[in-house]
């Protein structure tokens, strides 16, 4: 009840100077991002909504809008075919599994890396593209065990957990027998924990740039996918997304549906005429 706008002014001011502390090195590291002071605004803003509702409090007025820090529009992340191809012909082959069923399925990078052989039910089907499914757990604070999340399989996703080496149970993503991967010293069958260093690697052989995390492998499916059907709720259902407003950030990758407006607003009757005289504004 003793916190207004002063108080608020001051906690953004010192923020504002605190260093990341995600980073070892603590005199180089940079300042905290003005999105990550938002974050912990909107929480406390939260807070005290609640104390008002549950403890019947009487805070002062606080003015948010004058504390919010300017932001940044998030860059666009997706990548081109091109940039994907040349990303994975630089993998070194213990991470090319698990970098190719992230572009095929665009879950997280937690869930393949965790993935195991009981969460996948194959098919004794024949039928194409009907290879059975995958059963992932997202996390949620409403579930338990995370919420579920099915992912199908087709005949390109069997072949490569084929590759695996098909088991019961077990990690799916491990390192060979042994592995092919230069001054690589895991031993053969142990489970993949990160691929981040690697990845890092691959995109400045790619040349791309190491703004890229790979995290945003799941943006770019995202965007190809509203590209290619134009349809946020089948996007939302293949991603996973509890929110669709998650998925709403993808369509700023979708030019093509700009060029389809234009196209269709081109047919209009008040349309300008390709030929004419054109005056020159002075």
């Amino acid at each position: 009840h003793a916190i207004d706008n002063k108080i608020i002014s001051g906690f953004v001011t010192r923020r504002r100077g605190d260093r990341n502390s995600n980073y070892k090195n603590q005199s180089r590291a940079p300042f905290v991002s003005n999105g990550t002071v938002n974050r912990e605004l909107n929480t406390l803003r939260a807070l005290i909504r609640r104390a008002v509702d549950k403890f019947d409090i009487h805070p002062p007025k606080i003015k948010w809008e004058l504390h919010i820090l300017p932001e940044k529009a998030p860059p666009s992340r997706a990548l081109t075919a091109q940039q994907e191809q040349d990303l994975v012909n630089q993998l070194i082959p213990h991470a090319l599994g698990p970098v190719l069923f992230l572009f095929k399925t665009g879950v997280r990078l937690g869930n393949v890396l965790s993935l195991d052989w009981s969460q996948i039910t194959l098919s004794q089907s024949n039928q194409p593209n009907a290879r059975g499914e995958i059963l992932f757990h997202v996390k949620d604070k409403e579930y338990k065990d995370g919420r579920p999340h099915i992912m199908p399989i087709d005949d390109d996703l069997y072949w490569l957990l084929a590759k695996q080496g098909i088991k019961d149970t077990g990690p799916v993503f491990t390192y060979g027998e042994p592995c092919d991967c230069p001054y690589c010293t895991r031993h053969a069958g142990e489970q993949i924990k990160s691929i981040k260093k690697t990845f890092k690697a691959s995109l400045r052989r790619a040349g791309i740039s190491q703004d890229f995390r790979i995290h945003d492998i799941r943006h770019t499916v995202g965007a190809r996918i509203l590209k290619r059907l134009g349809d946020l709720k089948a996007a939302q259902e293949y991603l996973g997304h509890k929110d669709i407003r998650s998925t709403m950030r993808y369509s700023k990758h979708d030019i093509g549906k700009k060029q389809e407006i234009m196209q269709f607003l081109s047919k209009s009757p008040t349309t300008t005429p390709a030929t004419g005289n054109l005056k020159t504004v002075k």
